[in-house]
Parts: C-alpha cells; sequence; structure tokens
C-alpha cells in the first residue's frame, strides 16, 4: 500500500497452511467458485512444436497424386516436375489437411493447459481492462501499465490453480511496486492491491519488502529495466521471485491451494507515474525457471 506503516511481523497469521485436496466432484467449478462468472482462466504459455513432415502434411487420398515407397498415398516434388499433378487440386486437398492438423492442435492444446492448471484461451493473455482501476493506464497491446494516480491496480485476464507457472515484469521505473498473485478476492484500491489482502503475494524491490496483509524484508533494491520473474507452485503451495535471472529465495509456503476461490492471477500495483511491462510468455521469457511454464 502507498506510504502506509507496516508492520514487518511476517506472513500474516491466519495464512492457511492446509494443503487440502479438491473437494470430491467439484474439481475447476470449485476452485474458481465463487468468483468464476466474472473472468475467464487463461493459459500463460506459447503452443507446442507442431513441425509435420512435408510427406505428412501433404498426404492424400487419391490414388492419382502417386504412391511412395512405403506404400502411403502422397504428393511428392517430382509429381509437380512431370505435370501429373494437377497443381490447384493438390492445394486444395494439401489446405484440408493443415486445416484438420490446426483443429486436432487446438484441442490437445486446450486439454493439455487445463490438465496443467490452466484453463481459458491461450492466445490472448493479457492485463484485464475490466479489472484495473481508474488510475491505470494500459498500452494499446494490454501488455503495458503505469499509474496516473497514488495507487492503480491490474490484474491479468487468467488464472491458475495448479501446477508450477511464472511471468515477467520489466520494469520502467524503479519506484514503489507490488508484483505478484492475487485471487479475485483480493480488492483494488487507491490505498490497497495485491499483497494486501489474504490470498494474495507480492514483492516490492524500491522498499526490499514482501506482501501478504503484512511485510517483512524480502529480496533485493531493483532499478529501472530489471526483468522481475514472478513464480508460484501450486503443487508446494509456494511464491517466490527472482531478478535477472537470479532467484530471491521463496517468498511464501502458505499459499491456499485446491480450494474453492484458490485460483491466482498475475497482479500489480503500482505507485503514481510507476510503469512495467509484463510478459507471460507471448514471447521467450528473458530469464526462464527450471520446471516453470
Amino acid at each position: 500500500m502507498q506510504d502506509r506503516q507496516c508492520s514487518c511481523l511476517g506472513k500474516a497469521k491466519d495464512c492457511n497452511t492446509e494443503k487440502a485436496r479438491d473437494p470430491e466432484g467439484e474439481g475447476l467449478a470449485a476452485i474458481l467458485a465463487p468468483e468464476s462468472d466474472e473472468s475467464r482462466p487463461v493459459a500463460l504459455r506459447t503452443l507446442p512444436d507442431t513441425s509435420t513432415a512435408l510427406d505428412e502434411v501433404l498426404r492424400l487420398d487419391s490414388e492419382e497424386w502417386g504412391t511412395a515407397s512405403d506404400g502411403s498415398k502422397a504428393v511428392s516434388l517430382c509429381l509437380f516436375e512431370q505435370g501429373r499433378v494437377d497443381f490447384a487440386a493438390a492445394s486444395e486437398a494439401i489446405e484440408g489437411n493443415l486445416r484438420r492438423i490446426s483443429e486436432a492442435v487446438a484441442k490437445t492444446v486446450q486439454v493439455s493447459f487445463q490438465e496443467r492448471g490452466f484453463a481459458g484461451d491461450e492466445h490472448c493473455v493479457a492485463m484485464d481492462p475490466k479489472s484495473a482501476t481508474s488510475g491505470a493506464r494500459l498500452s494499446e497491446d494490454l501488455f503495458g501499465i503505469e499509474s496516473l494516480t497514488n495507487f492503480s491496480s491490474v490484474r491479468a485476464s487468467g488464472c491458475v490453480f495448479r501446477g508450477k507457472w511464472m511471468y515477467e515484469v520489466i520494469l520502467g521505473t524503479a519506484g514503489i511496486q507490488q508484483l505478484g498473485w492475487a485471487t479475485l478476492r483480493c480488492p483494488f484500491t487507491n490505498e490497497e492491491g495485491v499483497g494486501d489482502a489474504p490470498d494474495s503475494y507480492a514483492y516490492d524491490g524500491k522498499r526490499r519488502r514482501k506482501w501478504n496483509v503484512s511485510c517483512m524484508q524480502y529480496g533485493e533494491h531493483w532499478a529501472a529495466g530489471d526483468v522481475i520473474g514472478c513464480m508460484i507452485d501450486l503443487d508446494r503451495g509456494e511464491v517466490s521471485f527472482c531478478r535477472n535471472g537470479s532467484p530471491m529465495g521463496v517468498a511464501y509456503d502458505c499459499v491456499r491451494i485446491r480450494q474453492a476461490g484458490a485460483a491466482y492471477f498475475p497482479a500489480i500495483s503500482l505507485s503514481q507515474n510507476e510503469r512495467c511491462e509484463v510478459n507471460f510468455g507471448r514471447r521467450p521469457f528473458v530469464h526462464p525457471q527450471e520446471g516453470f511454464s
């Protein structure tokens, strides 16, 4: 919180260290309840490698395309050169095959992200304008954030509920910013933000503090241009941070997991005139951390 007196008493006393299993039969709906109508969980990483060999992409059903040495029917470049294949017909068939491959990959990716602890549209992860306080100005691509008022906050368009995840923040300024993770239960006001409520965890390198209701000393002083990695391990119930690739240790090991409402959004709070940019994996991480997606 901006310019407040912090008790520095360490972790909140009522921090729930119970790592309960999913309520039977409730699954993801229970984890997101009761806030699931307000947002869509979204994946934080890029698509897997879907490169396909040429002969597989070009595989067709018609005998006139020719027969490969292994007995499979496929288009080959030599058939084009010999004039034995109608180019327009082959192109149409190839496009159809590519379309079917893309659809199959999309279905596989969607299931994969859900199984790993994420649900939603993996193609458009960004900061959510609907969650932003009035003083938070977002860039056109929704990856840049600037605070125009005393204290501004915003969260991402999706969340994670199990597995190990990270995102990076590139600091535009070196002042007071609280970077981390929060559930929908964390209120955003002009005085409070990420780390000022239960189920929210933040790091501030200006004051060298970690925040979860109360605060205590943690981490290193940061500078403009630094890349801060924000990691959450929802298998172990831990939040940690790194600065320019150097781990600063586990900040909290009492993160509530696998319970109703325990779905965590990347979230950021900034003092006036502070700026930063986020990367959820749309481009390769500058300092990837082993085991985190």
